[in-house]
């Protein structure tokens, strides 16, 4: 009982670390992009060495490839690709991995 008490702890505090480091990447991308993809990675990292969920935008504000920050017009380009099957593509800048999100 111990044990699942002490888990589900260190689950709350990486989920809220997670969260603080992702608003302070979006108060200070304008000043230090640089600083903005270190504070999203530390997330991403957080994330896998506890096996908490990533939250949405995590997965949307982080390149899997090169890990820099997405910021529209700035590092990311966005696209609606209307062919048989709909979906949003994110292009990153830096690396130019491109993620593809289908529209329902």
């Amino acid at each position: 009982m111990a044990r699942k008490l002490r888990q589900a702890k260190i689950k709350r505090i990486a989920a809220e670390r997670m969260q603080i480091l992702l608003n302070e990447a979006f108060k200070v991308y304008r000043r230090d992009i640089r600083l903005a993809s270190r504070y999203v990675s530390l997330a991403f990292e957080i994330s896998k060495r506890s096996r908490v969920k990533m939250p949405k935008l995590l997965k949307y504000v982080l390149c899997r490839k090169c890990g820099s920050f997405l910021v529209p017009g700035l590092t990311m380009s966005t696209r609606i690709v209307s062919s048989p099957h709909r979906y949003v593509e994110i292009r990153c800048l830096n690396c130019g991995n491109v993620r593809r999100i289908p529209l329902k």
